[in-house]
């Protein structure tokens, strides 16, 4: 009986497993790639505060008209590709805003809306800000949307690829344009060699200079009259 039951042990002990089904191996290969691809996802997504930092200095270097500085700011915002095509595209503003005599100054930046996937976004923004030209001020409030793609660069994201979808520019219309060709301060009148404010100045002196010779001419008749017998 002993012998019996040892062998009736070691038979089981040495039977073979049933082999797992091949949807089964399937199945837990499509969930690991899974699991890991969204853990891949999660690790590169765009933060959006990184984001808008980028951005908003887009903005501020079009404020850099010194063509070394200009470089060296957006160095640190675009890949190699894309500095030089933005590079491009901000000399150029800085031209046209020198021909047409204008200033152009940034108040605000609004973002509607951010989708981002992964490395990827699509932004949905306004600007809001001033063109100065001829002593005239225009205001403006423009919208945009504009798709951008991100990489990662040792520790720093820069802006890889951008696509602009719906956008306005800071651009003067014909009305403005004729506006500015006349003068706004009409107020006073100077002479040649003049400024305003000193023909302005003249005016009180000389209504002043009369009433004080006036005041002069009515105290010597007064005094006149007390010396008479």
């Amino acid at each position: 009986m002993l012998t019996d039951r040892s062998t009736d042990l070691n038979n089981s002990q040495v039977r073979p497993a049933k082999p797992c089904s091949s949807s089964k191996i399937l199945g837990i290969s499509l969930c690991l790639g899974f699991l890991l691809t969204m853990l891949f996802a999660c690790e590169k997504k765009v933060p959006i505060d990184t984001f808008k930092d980028l951005h908003k200095q887009i903005y501020m270097s079009m404020t850099i008209t010194e063509k070394g500085q200009l470089y060296d700011a957006l160095d640190k915002i675009f890949t190699k590709t894309e500095v030089e095509r933005h590079f491009k595209r901000v000399s150029q503003f800085h031209e046209k805003k020198q021909k047409e005599s204008i200033r152009i100054f940034i108040d605000d930046i609004e973002y509607i809306d951010i989708d981002s996937h992964g490395k990827s976004l699509t932004v949905n923004w306004v600007v809001r800000g001033r063109i100065k030209h001829n002593q005239h001020t225009h205001l403006r409030s423009l919208e945009y949307k504009a798709k951008y793609t991100l990489a990662q660069q040792g520790e720093a994201w820069k802006i890889a690829a951008s696509e602009v979808i719906e956008h306005d520019d800071f651009e003067l219309t014909e009305a403005e344009l004729e506006m500015g060709k006349t003068n706004p301060n009409t107020e006073a009148a100077a002479a040649p060699g003049e400024t305003t404010d000193q023909a302005e100045d003249a005016k009180p002196q000389t209504k002043a200079g009369e009433v004080k010779d006036k005041e002069k001419e009515e105290e010597e008749e007064e005094t006149a009259k007390a010396e008479r017998p």
